[in-house]
């Protein structure tokens, strides 16, 4: 109560004294705001930023550079990571709406990690061969021993080529592959398994992107 009462003493005082008003508006609202912005700042600083997926972002930003789009995926990824973490530990909203943000971000997080992991969804079995060859007095190249080479050609006829990721869906491969590709027996035989399921990969996570970011905030 006496708090009231000095707070609507020093109001009036403040209306009839100018510079009064001046040291309300400049010093005294300095001192109870401006510390306590700080401390939230801070706080809020250490809650968003204060955990590995952070410092796993600030090592790969350190370390990328600019020589293709890899790059800049892996740092998404980072980016993804630390906000699928804190969603994870903060619910700030409704459920219908924290839960479409959840969704969205694991979704946009296995895409993504597919992309910059591609490698493990292929092999290829067999030897992949260099066979020496010279040309013959009519200009044309044929085999010859290592000591007489002077170019080599790749032998593939042993080298195969094997998927090893999720089952590919080929119904739809018009939205994600060119007329040329999609009649190529190359494609037909399956030798572009890998290639198609990085472009459907691809396609969903920048759909993600386009309908979801704007959820991820906090």
């Amino acid at each position: 109560m006496l708090y009231n009462k000095f707070d609507y003493w020093w109001y009036d005082f403040c209306k009839k004294h100018k510079w009064a008003d001046w040291i309300d508006d400049n010093i005294v609202w300095y001192v109870y705001t401006k510390p306590r912005e700080y401390y939230l700042t801070v706080r809020h600083w250490f809650r968003c930023n204060f955990n590995k997926y952070h410092w796993a972002l600030v090592k790969q930003a350190w370390c990328s550079y600019p020589w293709d789009g890899g790059f800049l995926l892996e740092l998404e990824e980072c980016q993804i990571d630390k906000q699928l973490y804190y969603f994870e530990h903060h619910q700030t909203m409704v459920d219908e709406q924290y839960n479409e943000i959840m969704r969205s971000l694991r979704w946009a997080k296995h895409c993504i990690h597919v992309l910059n992991n591609e490698c493990d969804y292929f092999h290829y079995d067999g030897d992949l061969k260099s066979i020496p060859q010279k040309r013959d007095e009519n200009g044309e190249f044929q085999d010859c021993t290592e000591d007489e080479a002077q170019v080599y050609r790749m032998d593939f006829s042993n080298h195969f080529y094997r998927y090893d990721g999720p089952r590919v869906n080929k119904r739809n491969a018009h939205r994600f592959v060119n007329k040329h590709v999609l009649e190529s027996e190359h494609f037909k035989s399956g030798n572009m398994d890998h290639d198609y399921y990085m472009s459907k990969c691809r396609h969903l996570y920048y759909m993600i992107r386009e309908r979801y970011t704007d959820l991820w905030w906090d």
